[in-house]
């Protein structure tokens, strides 16, 4: 009997704690990964700004969100664990340092493909002419990492996507590796270069999903499937108004 009044004691106090504290903080990257999520002027915008606000709005909490470069948001959700949610995420992404660590992921809250972006010219050429690709600080290109590791495809790491478009513009690289929309995104609305650069369906290519993921907060996560679930209507008009294509993948 004091055992199940002990156990009841202790759900008693899990929700009160939920109840007195509904803010919870989500680290998330300091890239411009636009129009899925971005950083302007000091502010977390764009498709899954909205999205996550909507749910926090639903269920009465408030999400406060902690900008930080990509290798330093895994410090603080893997080892720090200083945030209580990281978006985005992938069991798929650094799986050495995330082993052994009990972490929860919700449905895709936004599905991507990516490969290299080109110049127009070099558009179907094999594999075996790629020698040079970019990518973001702290990014891997998953298609690509056989040739990387025996040495056929070196990796430049940019910190932003406009210099790493840039590079393949200049001829550093044969491509970047990137989100297509994103890429597109830059090149048309803030490069003004559209056409300059093109996706090559020929060369590798990977589609993946991204998640919002936690340690500590199980519950949330389950919450969070039922809101996804439930809100297909909301997450289309939400994509229309970003401009996306590409609807989450379940």
């Amino acid at each position: 009997m004091l055992r199940i009044l002990f156990r009841l004691l202790l759900i008693l106090c899990a929700g009160h704690v939920y109840a007195a504290s509904t803010t919870f903080t989500i680290g998330v990257e300091d890239i411009d990964y636009y129009p899925h999520y971005a950083v302007r002027q000091g502010q977390y915008v764009g498709y899954a700004r909205d999205l996550l606000d909507a749910f926090a709005a639903r269920n009465g909490y408030q999400f406060e969100y902690v900008v930080l470069p990509v290798k330093r948001l895994y410090s603080a959700f893997l080892v720090d664990r200083s945030v209580d949610f990281k978006f985005p995420d992938n069991p798929h992404w650094t799986p050495d340092q995330r082993a052994g660590i009990p972490i929860h992921y919700s449905n895709s809250v936004i599905n991507v493909t990516e490969g290299l972006m080109v110049l127009p010219e070099n558009e179907g050429r094999s594999l075996s002419s790629v020698k040079d690709i970019g990518t973001i600080l702290g990014f891997t290109a998953w298609p690509y990492l056989a040739e990387v590791n025996r040495g056929a495809i070196k990796v430049h790491e940019n910190p932003n996507f406009e210099g790493l478009l840039r590079q393949v513009l200049s001829g550093r690289v044969d491509g970047a590796y990137i989100n297509i929309e994103v890429a597109n995104n830059l090149i048309g609305d803030k490069l003004k270069m559209t056409g300059r650069l093109v996706f090559d369906p020929n060369l590798p290519y990977a589609s993946s999903a991204f998640s919002l993921s936690t340690i500590q907060h199980p519950d949330i996560i389950e919450q969070f499937n039922d809101f996804l679930a439930k809100e297909p209507a909301l997450q289309a008009q939400l994509r229309d108004k970003y401009g996306m294509k590409a609807p989450p993948a379940n």
